[in-house]
């Protein structure tokens, strides 16, 4: 069966931390059409085995180091489910977030979706914005301009 959804996540040799999130999936995501790819940036000896996982789990391996996007990049050219999600390491889900995610996606409206993140205190990091206007974009662009001719 083809996965809805394939989650990148990429290692800085954090396989501490992969190793959780990757329980926190099971716990939690084992019934959904996922796949997870996992790009270990440098090599690393991981905490579980990828091939007893109850979805698809591969491993991309880089000759050298790669940064973030030229790692979802890879990843995402591999991915097979129709819809792309990325997660830091560093994540830990609380709950199965993709049944409301998958459900907001079904509106042809909706191009891309950003959870609630919280930070370690359970309070709200502010972590999405509305996209800039034109106008927001040619703001920032003279005023930096101007703050650096004022250097």
């Amino acid at each position: 069966m083809k996965p809805k959804i394939s989650i990148s996540i990429v290692s800085h040799a954090q396989g501490n931390l992969v190793g959780p999130l990757i329980s926190d999936l099971i716990r939690h995501c084992r019934n959904e059409p996922i796949e997870v790819l996992l790009t270990l940036n440098i090599p690393e000896n991981l905490p579980f085995r990828p091939e007893h996982q109850p979805f698809p789990l591969r491993i991309l391996e880089n000759a050298s180091p790669l940064g973030f996007s030229a790692n979802h990049n890879k990843a995402s050219a591999e991915a097979k489910g129709t819809f792309f999600c990325v997660l830091n390491p560093d994540v830990r889900l609380r709950q199965n977030p993709y049944t409301q995610l998958l459900s907001f996606l079904e509106n042809p409206n909706i191009g891309v979706i950003a959870p609630q993140v919280l930070n370690s205190a359970g309070e709200n990091e502010n972590n999405s914005r509305n996209f800039p206007t034109p106008f927001e974009i040619a703001g920032k662009l003279f005023g930096r301009t101007s703050a650096k001719q004022e250097t």
